[in-house]
């Protein structure tokens, strides 16, 4: 999914941020046996970006995986 069209699902704006702007990224992995796979997924698309990984219940049950990012972006 385009990051635009998945702010705009959720009522924002986005302020023109794309994945190539992220400065850092949080991951947490509901199971264990899932890491190598999300941690080799995160490498391939966001590169360079510091990754923290945590393995453990989300703050939602039914999502396997939640990602929390921080970006930075000119308003313009």
């Amino acid at each position: 999914m385009d990051p635009a069209d998945n702010f705009r699902r959720h009522g924002q704006t986005g302020l023109g941020a794309t994945l190539d702007d992220m400065a850092s990224m949080r991951v947490y992995i509901q199971r264990q046996e899932d890491y190598a796979v999300v941690r080799d997924v995160c490498q391939a698309r966001l590169g360079e970006v510091p990754v923290g990984y945590t393995v453990a219940d989300g703050c939602r049950p039914e999502l396997l995986v939640e990602l929390e990012g921080i970006v930075f972006c000119d308003r313009g």
